[in-house]
């Protein structure tokens, strides 16, 4: 075994600090010393178990979605969830020829199913993107616990694409 493995056999069999990426934490636990540890699929060909020594204080923000095209319509799922956060802001911008239209929709329910389409409530704002363009709406989440998102080519003959992002704080 050279020096190399043997570091990276050490590094991975005992407790990490927080690594610059998580993949996918299937387990979270308390540790001895009362903090924060998961187990974590991002090893070479292993899971890791890691503790989070300090939690990132930063806005969380995700791609939803890039350069999608949403045809006729359709809703980009899975919705997004904000019960742990005071304020959410979508950005959509419009990286195709053609127009899109949008609409965001609501719920107060704590699980929600994709096809429960009672769950759901519209939102007054529209997310309507010409192309090359740009928009931003910041959502306060009191009294929501999920929003869902639904776009459409404003001519369904004429694909386009957009990029979605979502930052939660």
């Amino acid at each position: 075994m050279g020096r190399d493995e043997r570091v990276y056999e050490r590094r991975c069999t005992r407790l990490c600090s927080f690594p610059p990426r998580i993949d996918e934490t299937t387990h979270v636990f308390p540790t001895v010393t009362g903090g924060v540890g998961a187990v974590d699929w991002s090893g070479a060909y292993s899971s890791r178990v890691i503790e989070v020594v300090k939690w990132p204080s930063s806005t969380l923000s995700f791609l939803l979605a890039w350069e999608y095209d949403p045809g006729e319509g359709s809703y980009l799922d899975p919705p997004i969830d904000l019960t742990e956060y005071e304020e959410v802001a979508v950005a959509v911008t419009n990286t195709g020829d053609r127009a899109v239209t949008g609409a965001m929709y609501d719920t107060a329910l704590p699980i929600v199913f994709n096809g429960d389409s009672n769950a759901w409530s519209p939102m007054p704002m529209k997310l309507d993107v010409a192309a090359g363009q740009t928009v931003r709406h910041e959502i306060p989440t009191r009294g929501r616990s999920f929003i869902r998102l639904f776009f459409k080519r404003n001519d369904p003959r004429e694909p386009t694409t957009v990029n979605i992002v979502v930052s939660r704080r």
